[in-house]
């Protein structure tokens, strides 16, 4: 499930990492306390972490395979 987010108010922000680095991110986060919002498998074999910063914004870091251009 995909953490709400729209085009106004709060933003979105997406970083771009290696498949391979995303289980070290994860742990870094959980480490420092953040709360993983979601982890979504995709279609094209890409993963997407959700989470947000102190500010509220929606942070994603996403591998590739998230999209058919990424």
């Amino acid at each position: 499930m995909i953490p709400p987010h729209g085009t106004t108010g709060i933003s979105h922000v997406g970083f771009a990492v290696a498949k391979e680095t995303l289980p070290q991110w994860e742990a870094r986060l959980r480490d420092h306390g953040v709360i993983i919002e979601s982890k979504v498998n995709w279609p094209l074999g890409g993963v997407s972490l959700y989470f947000y910063d102190p500010d509220g914004h929606l942070i994603e870091m996403l591998t590739p395979g998230t999209w058919s251009i990424y």
